[in-house]
């Protein structure tokens, strides 16, 4: 059995979950929501000024429309969210350490397949997953924006920026399998990425603060905004927004190259940890 054929088996398995399903459907739900809401605004403010629908010498469309190309920025966002992430990480944590405790991982690593590609098959499924959710949600809030406020323009940066969203949290997929291989259970999984979460999250706020160190009349306030300034790109945090250079113009090479380091590592952690371990 080749790799291709066991991660077309797992990508199956998967979106035959009805977590996976569900997680879609809401992702989708919310990129659509945005477009609906402000064409709301709109009808509710033309009927409320009435059929002129002016307001303060400019038509209403002037005030409330989301184009295409702002609704996908928009869609860029919503993915972006939380929630999104907390599906990855539930998922990831399902797809084995919730197959080995409910004992139907040994199917798996009897077939005729190392345990190597059995690891990569489930990581590319969950990159399926991501990739599908991703231009699903996308696909709903810029073609309703399109349909109900036209095209706009600045399609290019945001449509860059939805690969590096998928490819980023194609690295956060890999890390969460990871923590699911170690801990072996689907609560430890959870509680110890959302504690790194936080951890990242804290990171990020604390080389904020000194990057404003700068402006306290010192010269440990200097120093401290150049250490800032140099290690902010490194960060994982860094590294999982990838997708934000559309905006500045800058795509963060030294983000890049953290994330392909975190995604090879978690890999090879994972494989190591699951070549070793005894599958009930």
């Amino acid at each position: 059995m080749t790799l291709a054929a066991v991660t077309r088996a797992e990508v199956y398995k998967l979106f035959s979950r009805s977590s996976s399903r569900a997680g879609l459907l809401m992702v989708v739900l919310l990129a659509a929501l945005p477009p609906i809401l402000v064409l709301a605004a709109r009808l509710g403010m033309g009927v409320w000024l009435g059929p002129d629908q002016m307001f303060n010498g400019l038509p209403v469309s002037e005030y409330f429309s989301l184009p295409g190309s702002s609704a996908q920025v928009i869609a860029l966002r919503i993915r972006d969210f939380f929630v999104l992430k907390a599906l990855i990480l539930l998922l990831a944590a399902q797809i084995f350490a919730g197959e080995l405790q409910a004992r139907t991982l040994r199917e798996d690593v009897l077939r005729p397949v190392s345990r190597c590609s059995v690891l990569l098959a489930k990581w590319f499924a969950l990159v399926a997953w991501i990739a599908a959710v991703s231009f699903l949600s996308w696909g709903a809030s810029a073609g309703l924006g399109l349909v109900f406020f036209g095209w706009g323009d600045a399609w290019q940066g945001p449509i860059l920026g939805l690969f590096a969203a998928v490819v980023g949290d194609a690295g956060f997929a890999a890390v969460a399998l990871a923590a699911s291989v170690l801990t072996r259970s689907v609560a430890a999984t959870v509680a110890g990425v959302f504690f790194l979460a936080v951890l990242d999250y804290g990171l990020d706020w604390v080389l904020w603060l000194m990057k404003m160190a700068p402006m306290i009349p010192h010269e440990y306030g200097k120093l401290a905004g150049q250490v800032a300034e140099a290690a902010y790109p490194w960060m994982p945090f860094s590294a999982f927004a990838l997708w934000r250079g559309f905006e500045t113009g800058s795509w963060g090479w030294q983000g890049a190259i953290t994330l392909m380091g975190m995604t090879a590592l978690a890999l090879v952690v994972a494989i190591g940890a699951f070549r070793r371990m005894d599958v009930p």
